[in-house]
């Protein structure tokens, strides 16, 4: 790459917030949080936030326990797995479950996006199995056309809840010429340049591949922005009836009163009906408002949003406090911290 290159790509980067280090992102917000603590008198406020899920979904949560908590015809299959299972029996059990290629498997104590993978082949099963070193789910994969993350707050006092924010979510893409290559293509684009590490497999599977004009090709269908994935806010798209049915939905899982859904749907008229969609993801009191992340926003409105959630969180917690569900002792909060580091460093490690 030139050293022009190299420069624009560097003021790319530096005039949009959203690639910044999450050091500098969160900075602010998070010493909000600590003084929501302080506030609260308990480091472990969060956890009550969300009683049926541990630490309210802050830290650990395994998201094969999030799934039992919701209503089964929501979301797909979900199978859970020990690492290094043995493969005839892994096959075996995917085949009864009638799971087929592709299919998703994604670590059960997961974040950003990190271990998720689709998997197309029994090759690229045995490759996943064989480099895992922690509990992994697997699902099927949801081919519908569209994925938003819905941000939903309900105050324990209050008889219903409401969508704070949406988000919306485009997979990274390259559009063909006819004539240039795939990496030609992204050489064009400056955000998917920007981000061209994220996509090595696939761009080495690919390297000197021409697609046809108009054609489109994904450089990923995984809905993360940490895997490349663009954040649009959909806000505008709330409306009344969506709000009652998301509202309606939430209430059938137990004791959920803050987080984000991430939800694969047809279209909105159906969403709006609750039909033809699936809740791919349940997020506790670590979802942040992604909405956030669309380009046309500021840190300022970054840090505004943020902090405007962890006051429902808090609010949220006292709630369930005062009706008696507790906070985590600060032992307990200690502990939390320990063993994320550690799963952190398996998932790293792999």
């Amino acid at each position: 790459m030139s050293i022009e290159k190299r420069f624009k790509l560097f003021i790319f980067k530096l005039v949009r917030w959203e690639f910044w280090p999450n050091k500098i992102v969160y900075f602010i917000p998070v010493c909000y949080l600590f003084y929501l603590a302080l506030k609260t008198r308990s480091l472990g406020f969060f956890s009550a936030a969300n009683p049926n899920i541990i630490f309210g979904g802050l830290l650990n949560t395994s998201k094969y326990n999030i799934y039992k908590l919701i209503p089964e015809k929501y979301y797909p299959k979900t199978l859970l797995f020990s690492p290094k299972i043995d493969l005839d029996y892994l096959f075996g059990k995917l085949n009864r479950n009638n799971i087929h290629f592709p299919f998703i498997v994604k670590p059960d104590l997961g974040f950003q996006g990190i271990g998720v993978e689709i998997i197309n082949t029994k090759f690229e099963l045995e490759q996943y199995v064989l480099k895992t070193t922690y509990n992994f789910i697997a699902q099927p994969f949801i081919d519908l056309p569209n994925e938003i993350g819905i941000f939903y707050c309900r105050l324990p006092n209050d008889a219903n809840g409401e969508i704070t924010g949406i988000v919306s979510k485009e997979f990274p893409f390259i559009k063909g010429d006819g004539v240039s290559t795939l990496i030609e293509l992204i050489e064009k684009d400056e955000r998917l340049l920007s981000q061209i590490s994220l996509f090595d497999k696939i761009i080495n599977n690919h390297l000197n591949t021409i697609l046809l004009n108009e054609e489109i090709f994904y450089l990923t269908k995984i809905g993360n922005h940490a895997r490349g994935t663009k954040f649009i806010d959909a806000s505008k798209y709330k409306t009344e009836k969506l709000n009652m049915t998301i509202d309606r939905i939430c209430k059938k899982i137990p004791l959920f009163y803050y987080g984000r859904i991430d939800i694969k749907y047809q279209n909105l008229e159906d969403l709006e009906n609750g039909i033809n969609f699936y809740i791919i993801e349940l997020n506790g009191a670590m979802s942040l408002p992604t909405h956030m992340y669309d380009a046309q926003h500021s840190l300022f409105y970054a840090w505004s949003e943020m902090i405007r959630h962890f006051k429902y969180l808090n609010i949220i917690a006292r709630q369930n406090n005062e009706k008696g569900h507790k906070y985590s002792s600060f032992k307990e909060f200690v502990t939390m911290i320990k063993i994320y580091f550690k799963n952190s460093k398996a998932l790293l490690s792999n």
